[in-house]
């Protein structure tokens, strides 16, 4: 994960330009991982902290020398994290106890990795997350449902969604001249953006970053169904471009609440992108590659998301080759 990155850019997420010198005594934070996960007796523990390193330390943390190391560097890793406070305390946790053994091999004398005391002393916080609605990750049958449940006209929009995982103000924002045989291209979106009054009306504008406007593989049976005889590929009853807000309100949640799922499954419209990209992940696509097909600015972003998706399958896998 360290190469999805890239060394430099791990490097600058914690403040850091170069790379400091690796010696015998002086390890990285990723062997000292390692080390410490093959030191457990269990094989399920050694590969469950494995898998935690390889997705939520090693991608910001795994290059720097553990001699190195500083409260700093740690607790800027720790502020970056965008994964559940659950998660992040649990990878806090292996790499306190992996620079505890550190210690005791006398590869350095503290642990940057240590908490502040409650009076204020010199180490880490860790950073609360406030409880968020959870992203539903749909079943190939829970996605079903959700299909069949939306009114005829609106669920090629639904599809479209789940097959691209695209954002909904980039499919909404669709032109004729945007759809090729087999691709889409990406390069607005209809978005809520201020205007001198005050007020956030739907728009149309430019694609959220840079890295938004891209072109990806489309299956062409989902093309075939597109409505290409307008100036939007997808319109209201009116013939319009639809606001998502209105979309949601009208079309989405009466939908859902008759699909037959039961509260907690129901997916918000952005939980089809999470859908989307947790299949390419199950069947074995590259974190590079999904960030790229999902318009992610920086490939650190795909991996906060779907971290605990790519540990999922990392763990079929070793179940797999048991």
């Amino acid at each position: 994960m360290i190469d999805a990155l890239g060394v430099s850019d791990a490097l600058q997420r914690i403040g850091r330009t170069a790379p400091q010198p690796i010696t015998a005594l002086s390890p990285t934070v990723a062997a000292t991982l390692e080390r410490y996960a093959a030191s457990r007796p269990s094989l399920d523990t050694a590969n469950k902290y494995r898998i935690i390193a390889k997705h939520t330390i090693n991608p910001v943390l795994g290059c720097v020398s553990v001699a190195e190391l500083t409260v700093d560097d740690v607790q800027s890793w720790l502020n970056g994290l965008t994964i559940a406070g659950r998660s992040i305390v649990q990878a806090h946790m292996l790499l306190k106890a992996a620079l505890t053994a550190a210690i005791d091999r006398g590869e350095l004398s503290i642990n940057p990795a240590r908490k502040a005391s409650r009076s204020g002393g010199s180490g880490v916080r860790i950073p609360r997350r406030p409880p968020g609605k959870q992203a539903v990750f749909l079943s190939r049958h829970e996605a079903v449902l959700v299909v069949a449940a939306v009114p005829d006209r609106q669920r090629v929009l639904i599809e479209f969604l789940l097959a691209t995982g695209c954002r909904i103000g980039e499919a909404l924002a669709l032109t004729p001249a945007d759809i090729g045989t087999g691709t889409a291209t990406f390069n607005k979106s209809y978005s809520r953006r201020a205007n001198a009054a005050g007020n956030r009306p739907f728009d149309l504008g430019a694609a959220k970053t840079a890295a938004s406007e891209r072109t990806i593989a489309v299956p062409q049976g989902v093309l075939d169904k597109l409505n290409m005889s307008g100036a939007l590929v997808f319109t209201n009853d009116t013939g319009y471009a639809i606001n998502a807000d209105s979309f949601r309100k009208n079309v989405w949640i009466p939908a859902m609440a008759k699909s037959g799922l039961p509260k907690h499954r129901r997916p918000g419209l952005h939980d089809l992108r999470h859908t989307h990209a947790s299949r390419l992940i199950d069947a074995g696509i590259s974190i590079v590659a999904v960030s790229k097909r999902l318009g992610h600015s920086n490939v650190s972003i795909t991996l906060s998301t779907y971290a605990h998706v790519a540990s999922d399958a990392d763990e079929r896998i070793l179940a797999a080759l048991a």
